[in-house]
């Protein structure tokens, strides 16, 4: 049995660069910091149980994650692309 020939690269992610690997470790950990602050605040100063406030710190994560993913989909928005990825020529007549 014989593998198809590839030629490299094919198939293959894009290496990620340092910066990008920083920038997802620090947001990972300002999420994990928010929940776990959240989390004790809830819980120690409100005083709710700790259920509750598991429930409320896991809803501030991901009210966070939706309100990075939006930035996100924002900032990587091609002006040049329409919506279906075609290129937009400057005449629209």
């Amino acid at each position: 049995m014989t593998t198809p020939d590839r030629s490299p690269g094919v198939g293959r992610r894009p290496q990620r660069s340092t910066r990008d690997v920083r920038l997802l470790v620090l947001g990972g950990v300002i999420l994990a910091a928010s929940g776990v602050g959240w989390f004790l605040m809830s819980w120690r100063i409100m005083h709710t149980p700790a259920s509750d406030a598991g429930g409320e710190a896991l809803g501030v994560v991901l009210g966070l994650l939706i309100v990075v993913s939006v930035v996100g989909a924002i900032r990587r928005r091609d002006p040049d692309r329409s919506d279906d990825g075609r290129a937009v020529d400057g005449d629209r007549s």
